[in-house]
């Protein structure tokens, strides 16, 4: 990959989004490869259904046992109960309908999010739009989950997950042996 290279030609960002970007002052793939994260989360760890408290933000892997959209007011919810063997996870989504071909029954899951206590039955928890990555393989390995995982600032059209996906795969690209920009960068940022 020629970091020079316009960044149109990166896996998965194309004309339309180069224009947005090139708005924002991202030109090249180096300047996207540039661009970094406002913060790092640890998502390397697992929690088992059964050991969850409500304020925990964990990563759970499991099955998706059961799912249902549903109409509330104006509101379409898509809910999930993830289970994991110890137990079944609440995960609810709003105006996300297209998620039941994405997260159907069946489907095997990592979710990443904040535990709440469910409103609607006091028993249960809840993960209220938790980030997701479907499982394939390596259960504890992905963009997503099972790694100290970048945190982005949505750049043009780009949010957070395609974001973090297309920098996954520009990284790879980079050469072996490429020299570190940062006394560049340092440098040009101490004048």
């Amino acid at each position: 990959m020629d970091l020079h290279a316009p960044v149109q030609y990166v896996k998965g960002i194309g004309p339309q989004k180069a224009e947005a970007l090139a708005k924002v002052g991202v030109r090249t793939a180096e300047d996207l490869l540039l661009h970094l994260p406002m913060r790092y989360e640890d998502r390397r760890s697992f929690a088992r259904v059964a050991d969850l408290r409500p304020g925990m933000r964990v990563s759970v892997s499991g099955e998706i046992a059961v799912a249902g959209l549903r109409r509330a007011r104006r509101l379409t919810i898509y809910e999930v109960r993830l289970d994991d063997g110890s137990g079944r996870l609440k995960a609810v989504f709003f105006n996300q309908p297209y998620l039941k071909e994405t997260l159907a029954r069946g489907k095997r899951v990592v979710f990443f999010g904040l535990v709440e206590p469910d409103a609607m039955a006091s028993r249960l928890l809840v993960m209220r739009s938790p980030q997701y990555e479907i499982v394939e393989g390596d259960e504890h390995g992905g963009i997503h989950t099972g790694r100290l995982v970048p945190v982005y600032e949505k750049l043009g059209t780009l949010t957070v997950k395609p974001l973090r996906r297309v920098l996954a795969h520009l990284a790879e690209q980079v050469p072996v042996g490429l020299a570190d920009p940062c006394p560049r960068i340092c440098a040009s940022g101490s004048r």
